[in-house]
């Protein structure tokens, strides 16, 4: 909820505003380094965490 609310008071375009298709989802998550994220996530958290950005 934070996260989105920050988003509307910065102007943040969410993903399909960027000009990104949904198609390209998948090829976000294929590659994404996370290295420096302690937490590893699965290529299908990543799809779910985009699709919620994809608005």
């Amino acid at each position: 909820e934070y996260l989105y609310e920050l988003s509307a008071e910065l102007n943040l375009p969410g993903l399909r505003q960027a000009g990104i298709g949904e198609e390209g989802l998948q090829e976000i998550a294929l590659n994404t380094e996370s290295k420096n994220n302690p937490v590893k996530l699965a290529e299908g958290d990543l799809v779910a965490i985009l699709q919620k950005r994809y608005f």
